[in-house]
């Protein structure tokens, strides 16, 4: 769900994917040419039809790699289930650690048991894990792995499901917590990424916060003062944390449930999302963290379930859905096919409207605009925006709205024509119904 106050009134409705357009839609006369701007991806990509998996060597260790055309993944079961590859394009998002020289490396992105105290537990989960490909091709690819037997005491397993969908960025993550043990135990499932950081002020991630008790902006350092790395943005309601070369430590009370990760050299961006619990009691009262380890060039990004008792037997289930794009400046808010900078905003001008927007998009295709009466009824042949993960998108449209027109509704497709989804829907500057 988009945030209200990022928005200042100007976006009035978000659906997810499948949300519906108008079928037939082609460029209008009674439109200008729409104007994008933007730095453009140094490659061009090319969606496939399928998406991909297969067993690869990676860096000397057994890999399942994913692909689609767009993006390429690769999970290491070998390095503790890791996810130790995500590119966009030839774009790095996942930092590495190589000092060790083991050809399977630490780093990436894994998910771990964590205690009432936010301790990770379970540290046999490290060692290799078992993992296969579940599905070789298609409208999705999928591969499942599964942590070895827990001879700590913590007492639990994991396993751990990615999915790739053709046509788009998306990359699903499912992962589950098992309670091995004969009696019930409390857990939370957390889950770390770790992101390139290459240097000072080259990486920063944003969080939607709001109020916690005993922490009233949404986020606090447990080692105290945050020392300028952590800053309030849109009246509070957003949270960046950005590198200066310190370590530190910012935990965070969600409000709604994302995390995004950006460097600021070529505009990459990364989002995790996924369902916060409301009220949920985590672990030592923080549904999110960003870490800053110093000299060390990474920034790490984590988000945690509430602690739930399991019975015996009983099991915890954490989904995120990732996603890929470009996006100069900060990103104020996403939804599943869209991560925002500006949100739409429509002005007078002249006899006609002028309707503004920057975002980046999660799949190809064409942003949709059409003008609606006050029913919701089209009132003209909608404006196809050919956009990409490839290039950031700077809306610049000339609008002529014709009698009855009261709101502007963007909604995005893909490159089949089929629909994703809306994005939203703008009143006309002193027509709304």
């Amino acid at each position: 769900m988009l945030a209200a106050g990022a928005l200042a009134g100007a976006l009035l409705g978000l659906a997810g994917c499948g949300g519906g357009t108008p079928a037939g839609m082609m460029s209008s006369s009674d439109h200008s040419d729409p104007h994008i701007s933007g730095e453009a991806f140094p490659a061009t990509l090319q969606p496939a039809s399928q998406a991909q998996a297969k067993e690869v060597d990676f860096s000397g260790a057994r890999g399942l790699q994913l692909t689609n055309g767009l993006v390429t993944v690769v999970v290491v079961p070998a390095a503790g289930g890791r996810i130790l590859s995500y590119q966009l394009g030839k774009y790095e998002y996942m930092y590495r650690d190589a000092a060790s020289g083991k050809a399977a490396q630490t780093g990436g992105d894994a998910a771990r048991p964590v205690n009432a105290k936010g301790e990770i537990q379970g540290g046999a989960l490290e060692g290799a894990w078992q993992g296969q490909v579940t599905t070789a091709a298609g409208t999705f690819a999928e591969v499942k792995l599964t942590s070895p037997e827990d001879k700590t005491g913590a007492g639990v397993a994991l396993t751990r499901t990615l999915r790739l969908y053709a046509g788009s960025t998306r990359l699903q993550v499912t992962d589950t917590l098992r309670n091995l043990s004969d009696k019930p135990a409390t857990w939370a499932l957390g889950a770390t990424t770790r992101l390139v950081a290459a240097g000072s002020g080259q990486a920063r991630a944003f969080l939607p916060v709001t109020a916690a008790p005993g922490h009233p902006t949404g986020f606090w350092s447990p080692a105290g003062a945050a020392d300028g790395q952590a800053t309030a943005l849109n009246e509070g309601k957003l949270l960046q944390v950005a590198t200066d070369g310190k370590p530190g430590r910012i935990d965070a009370h969600l409000r709604d449930g994302w995390v995004a990760y950006s460097e600021t050299v070529a505009n990459h961006v990364l989002v995790r999302r996924f369902s916060p619990t409301a009220g949920g009691d985590y672990p030592g009262g923080a549904s999110a963290a960003v870490t800053l380890p110093g000299k060390t060039s990474y920034l790490a990004l984590s988000s945690s379930t509430p602690l739930q008792s399991l019975p015996a037997g009983g099991e915890l289930t954490l989904t995120q859905d990732w996603y890929a794009s470009l996006l100069p400046g900060a990103v104020m808010d996403t939804s599943e096919i869209a991560a925002l900078n500006q949100p739409p905003v429509l002005r007078t001008e002249g006899s006609g409207y002028r309707l503004q927007a920057k975002l980046a998009v999660f799949a190809p295709g064409n942003l949709v605009i059409t003008l609606l009466d006050a029913s919701g009824q089209p009132v003209s042949t909608p404006t196809l925006v050919p956009v990409s993960p490839q290039q950031p998108v700077t809306l610049d449209q000339t609008l002529t709205a014709p009698g009855g027109a009261t709101t502007v509704r963007l909604a995005v497709e893909n490159a089949q024509g089929l629909p994703l989804g809306d994005l939203a829907s703008v009143p006309l500057p002193g027509r709304a119904g």
